[in-house]
């Protein structure tokens, strides 16, 4: 028993080791950071599905514009917390060749309208129902934004926005 107790504080010990370790040379774990536009970028993927309305909407519907998209679920507290901040954007680049794209993974249309009715969003919300877009994507967790340039590249891909979603918008409508 005792050597078991005597492996157990040396394992412990070492996992805590291990995450200082990790915690002090990635100081930008756990925090957002301030994004560039990558200069390196890849074709944006084309899908097709259906808004809430149930109108069939693709990717290319949107050529020459820059494309907010956006992964998420209801059940999210990240992604409650973001519908202000896509509110905001919606209000400032609407019309102005930006799209927010909200697509849901997997949840019901009936639960999405709920979801969208009580917290008034206006931008434009998808249903993956069954997770195509998202595995098309590689998206692993959410709130995962995708911000896809008028030349139809992928120019920022992670989890939530940015702090400075502002000037890179801005950037790429430049």
């Amino acid at each position: 028993m005792k050597k078991f107790n005597n492996y157990l504080i040396v394992s412990l010990g070492l996992i805590a080791l291990l995450v200082l370790v990790l915690f002090s040379s990635r100081p930008d774990l756990g925090r957002r950071k301030r994004h560039t536009v990558s200069s390196e970028s890849v074709a944006a993927l084309d899908f097709t599905l259906p808004d809430l309305d149930g109108n069939i909407v693709s990717l290319k519907d949107f050529e020459n514009e820059v494309i907010l998209l956006v992964f998420w679920v209801a059940g999210c507290d990240i992604c409650k917390e973001e519908v202000p901040v896509l509110e905001e954007v919606y209000a400032k680049y609407n019309g102005k060749g930006v799209e927010v794209l909200a697509v849901n993974i997997g949840e019901s249309a009936t639960l999405v309208r709920k979801f969208k009715e009580q917290r008034g969003i206006r931008y434009r919300i998808l249903l993956d129902s069954q997770g195509k877009v998202r595995r098309l994507y590689q998206v692993i967790g959410v709130p995962t934004e995708v911000i896809i340039d008028r030349q139809g590249k992928v120019r920022y891909y992670d989890f939530g926005l940015p702090y400075n979603w502002e000037e890179i918008l801005d950037k790429l409508l430049k």
